[in-house]
């Protein structure tokens, strides 16, 4: 491969990851295409590719709910320990590499236990079960997300730790209750 399509590659990964932040999942398929095209197994480009898809068919669930629905659900919030004492010894390009290695584990543990990512504000989630699609174990799959976040964090924790001098603790909470679920004006929902 040559140095080119590399940068070329990364552009296109950092766009993938700019416009999952903005919720623009059509954009996410978009350069995720574009990425596979040059690298057909690239793993950040399949996983963010089948998030997409998951999102967009939330989108179409979200959109055919035509009245406010009162239902169970189980939220989960997330976020690195002394994240901000990161900032003060690490580089900026440094940072951004654990965040996004970081991001891509949590994305991936909610999304095998059937979560949906409401949110992300820089190292902080939050993350719906029980919705859109309801699910009576809402909340053992996202106690069973965290846990597979928990472990995948202690795996790339050595690397980290040689790598950069950090190591990588999150804290996660979760809370069930009833809640309604519906459009408050700004298009989104719960």
């Amino acid at each position: 491969m040559s140095g080119g399509s590399t940068s070329s590659i990364e552009g296109l990964v950092d766009a993938t990851f700019a416009a999952a932040a903005r919720d623009d999942w059509q954009a996410v398929i978009d350069h995720c295409s574009q990425v596979l095209d040059i690298e057909p197994e690239h793993d950040t480009a399949l996983r963010f590719t089948s998030l997409a898809k998951s999102r967009l068919g939330t989108e179409a669930v979200e959109e055919s709910t035509q009245r406010d629905e009162r239902r169970q659900l189980t939220v989960m919030f997330a976020d690195i320990v002394e994240s901000t004492a990161m900032t003060q010894v690490l580089e900026p390009d440094q940072m951004r590499t654990i965040l996004k290695r970081y991001q891509m584990v949590c994305s991936d543990a909610i999304a095998e236990w059937d979560g949906f990512i409401g949110k992300w504000t820089g190292d902080g989630l939050m993350a719906y079960f029980g919705f859109p699609i309801p699910h009576e174990d809402s909340a053992y799959r996202a106690a069973m997300a965290g846990l597979t976040m928990l472990d995948r964090l202690d795996a790339i924790n050595p690397a980290f730790e040689s790598e950069y001098g950090v190591r990588l603790d999150t804290r996660i909470g979760i809370h069930t209750g009833l809640v309604v679920v519906a459009d408050m004006g700004a298009g989104d929902w719960v």
